[in-house]
C-alpha cells in the first residue's frame, strides 16, 4: 500500500527532490493519505480536492483520534475544529467519513465532536466497541 504523510518534513523531502508531491496526490498516485489539520486549511489542499481525479477516487475521510478534536480544536490547535468543514465542503458528499478514537468522554465533548464532524441524522451511526477490546468508532 502505497503512503504518504502530509508534514512539512515530507513535503520538504518531495520538494528537494524535485517532484511535486501536491500533484501526486491528486493524481491519486498514493492509496492512503495522512494530513494534519493545519493542512487541509492550506491553498494546496483545496487544489488537491478539488482535482476531478482526486474526488473520484476517494473511498473515504477518517479522522483519527477524534477526541482531541474537542481537547485541542478549542484553544491549542484550533484548526482541529475545522476538520468535519473540510471533509463537508470540500470532499464529495457521498464519501463516507469517520472517526476513530480510544478515549471519547460520553457527554458534552462527544456531542462536540459529533457536531464538529456533521455527525448527525440519518445517516450518523455510532458503534461502540466494549472496553476490553480498548476501541470505538464512530461512523
Amino acid at each position: 500500500i502505497t503512503a504518504f504523510a502530509y508534514t512539512c518534513e515530507n513535503i520538504a523531502e518531495k520538494a528537494w527532490a524535485g517532484l511535486n508531491v501536491d500533484k501526486e496526490i491528486a493524481d491519486c498516485q498514493y492509496e492512503i493519505i495522512c494530513v494534519d489539520p493545519e493542512h487541509l486549511r492550506a491553498p494546496s489542499w483545496i487544489k488537491i480536492s478539488d482535482s476531478p481525479k482526486f474526488r473520484k477516487n476517494v473511498i473515504f475521510c477518517c479522522a483519527e483520534e477524534a477526541h482531541v478534536i474537542d481537547e485541542w480544536g478549542l484553544d491549542f490547535r484550533p484548526h482541529f475544529r475545522h476538520i468535519g468543514s473540510f471533509f463537508r465542503g470540500w470532499l464529495p458528499s457521498m464519501k463516507s467519513i469517520f472517526a476513530i478514537t480510544a478515549t471519547m468522554q460520553p457527554g458534552s465533548p462527544f456531542e462536540s465532536v459529533c457536531l464538529s464532524l456533521g455527525f448527525s441524522g440519518p445517516k450518523f451511526h455510532l458503534r461502540a466497541i466494549e472496553k476490553e477490546e480498548s476501541t470505538a468508532t464512530c461512523t
